[in-house]
């Protein structure tokens, strides 16, 4: 198998993590930027071909680690 690089990616800031709840349902989260220190999370449910930046519940001092989901509604973002 090889990998292959999709388009479009959702933002230019470095992703931290990425995890797909169900097939589809793609959630990108990214570390900071230079222009504020909160990271941001984005969400796919169209396996990637469009993509909407969520809001986050509290707003992060700083940027993303990771993402990872345990079924399809439950998951976990930390940073």
């Amino acid at each position: 198998a090889q990998w292959v690089r999709e388009a479009p990616v959702p933002t230019a800031q470095s992703v931290k993590g990425v995890a797909a709840p169900t097939p589809g349902h793609l959630i990108v989260v990214t570390d900071d930027n230079p222009f504020d220190d909160a990271g941001a999370l984005h969400e796919s449910t169209d396996g990637g071909q469009t993509w909407t930046t969520r809001d986050e519940p509290n707003s992060p001092d700083s940027g993303f680690n990771g993402v990872t989901f345990f079924d399809a509604t439950h998951g976990w973002l930390y940073g």
